[in-house]
């Protein structure tokens, strides 16, 4: 009887430990995948149609790259006009590494280099309130309706997609009315491409209607050109920004310099 006690008490243990073991693997992150470095190209469209006045297009290409460091950058340069002066292309570029964000245009003479905020540092204060004062009711966002595309093929890259739509209500002083915004977007279903996208389309009709559509492809790494100050640029350095309360300003340690590039 003994015996059988002690066996069925070491069965039980096991068991606890078994179920331990595999409540510690359950909660384990899961793994998470490496980004993966490309080079994409956009053509952009953007038609707008205010309430009074005639529909206006606008049109754009925009180039943007990652590299393995987990640089990014992107160029958008507007469509030729015929008559016009040359378009202006202006390029941003995030630097998780070095912490900084970058924007210049071309043609240019200029880079601003901005320092990152360090990781929990708050940008913004709460606003100040009287105990007496009411306080402001607090109008909760819409939540959109979700509907799945399935997947496809686009420029060679296997994407999902999804279209999202959501309902704005007219504001309380009936100034402005209801709006209906609708977001396709179809996304590689590669884990390391997340970021990127292959087709991205917001209308909110008859208002607006923007489209972004792949025209090119490139996984690996992308020209390092890309990522380069033009030379002659005067690089102006900018602190993180920083909280707005009085008693938090922006310290020195906040700037990230960056060296000029050579002359040209």
């Amino acid at each position: 009887m003994h015996r059988n006690a002690v066996a069925i008490l070491l069965s039980a243990m096991c068991a606890f430990c078994a179920l331990s073991v595999i409540g510690q693997v359950a909660k384990t992150a899961p793994v998470q995948v490496p980004l993966q470095p490309y080079t994409a190209r956009y053509s952009v469209t953007e038609t707008r149609t205010p309430a009074t006045g005639a529909t206006v297009t606008s049109a754009s290409t925009e180039l943007v790259a990652r590299d393995t460091q987990g640089r990014r950058v992107i160029a958008t340069t507007p469509a030729t006009v015929p008559g016009k002066p040359s378009p202006i292309t202006h390029v941003s570029m995030s630097d998780p590494v070095a912490r900084t964000n970058s924007t210049w245009t071309i043609p240019g003479k200029q880079v601003t280099v901005t320092a990152m905020a360090q990781p929990g540092t708050r940008t913004s204060c709460p606003p100040t309130q009287q105990p007496s004062q009411p306080q402001p009711q607090r109008i909760p966002s819409p939540k959109p309706t979700v509907e799945d595309l399935g997947n496809q093929t686009i420029m060679g890259l296997a994407v999902h997609g999804r279209r999202m739509t959501t309902i704005i209500p007219a504001s309380a002083d009936g100034k402005r009315p209801a709006i209906t915004r609708i977001t396709e977007d179809w996304l590689p279903t590669d884990p390391g491409l997340r970021g990127s996208f292959a087709r991205e389309i917001t209308t909110e009709p008859p208002m607006l209607t923007l489209t972004r559509d792949l025209l090119s492809f490139q996984e690996g790494e992308p020209n390092p050109v890309f990522f380069q100050i033009p030379a002659g640029f005067e690089v102006v350095n900018k602190p993180a920004p920083g909280s707005n309360c009085p008693a938090n300003q922006a310290s020195p340690s906040q700037f990230a310099p960056i060296a000029a590039p050579p002359p040209a």
